[in-house]
């Protein structure tokens, strides 16, 4: 059996408690980082509703390349450079996208060389399930920020910073 004490050269600690030191670091963060990382955890809630679904899970570069496909038909390229990833991996996350059924290649009619993506009944699927999870989410935190504090914060980010 495991011990689940921690020692460092023989000499018990103490458990740590990571929660309250995460959130004693967040105050000491600079407000770009706690974007980022209020991102990656709402991102990762996201996932894990999915998968709690049952459904087939994608990675995030997957499912960041049919959310956009779902706002505006593009080409690989164009995806890649938008998702600030480079035309390999943009080219691989389409690929797989498409062998999953979510995503269709056609050539462009301006450059044959260019693949247009356009969504399949499955990665429209996908996009209107993702949907109905934001909302849920969403509802979640209008329940503890408040829908004035979170009709706000959708304002701030959608005001131009520049």
């Amino acid at each position: 059996m495991l011990s689940t004490k921690l020692t460092i050269r023989g000499r018990r600690i103490k458990p740590v408690n990571w929660r309250i030191i995460m959130k004693d670091s967040l105050k000491k963060r600079y407000f770009i980082d706690l974007i980022s990382e209020k991102h990656k955890i709402l991102r990762k809630q996201l996932t894990e509703k999915r998968e709690q679904t049952g459904k087939e899970s994608l990675s995030d570069n997957e499912g960041h390349m049919i959310a956009m496909i779902e706002i505006k038909k593009m080409t690989i390229a164009e995806c890649g450079r938008i998702m600030n990833v480079s035309r390999q991996a943009a080219h691989k996350s389409a690929k797989k996208l498409s062998e999953m059924g979510y995503i269709e290649l056609i050539s462009s009619d301006e450059n044959k060389k260019d693949k247009l993506i356009i969504l399949t009944a499955k990665g429209v699927e996908y996009c209107n399930d993702l949907s109905e999870l934001k909302e849920e989410m969403e509802k979640e935190i209008i329940k503890i920020l408040g829908e004035d504090v979170v009709k706000l914060i959708r304002e701030v980010f959608i005001k131009e910073w520049k």
